[in-house]
């Protein structure tokens, strides 16, 4: 009975280890700039980018999305607009958190 009750814990904790939302630590100034040179297809070496491992980069009419993660219907990463005057919208989803230097996360809720 006891390894039942081991193996249910050691299994709710890898669960729930599975499920972080958390962004990775990177420098955000960098991470803009380089988020810019995509939107104008000035170079295709992103360095900041690329050591985050990112899930994907897709450029959309509002900016680039730098998805982070993804579970079930949920994403989240980062987002740098394309017009710098750029507000986000309360309430909507995605949701948006602006960080710093024009860089904001996103959680799309699904």
């Amino acid at each position: 009975m006891r390894w039942r009750v081991w193996f249910a814990t050691i299994f709710a904790a890898l669960s729930l280890a599975g499920c972080s939302r958390a962004l990775p630590e990177t420098d955000l100034a960098a991470l803009a700039v380089e988020a810019r040179m995509i939107l104008s297809v000035a170079t295709d070496e992103f360095p900041v980018i690329t050591a985050m491992k990112a899930e994907s980069v897709a450029t959309k009419p509002d900016g680039v999305y730098i998805t982070i993660g993804r579970q079930f219907v949920e994403e989240w990463g980062f987002f740098v607009p394309r017009d710098p005057a750029f507000v986000a919208p309360e309430g909507g989803d995605p949701r948006f958190e602006l960080l710093e230097h024009g860089v904001y996360r996103y959680d799309i809720a699904g």
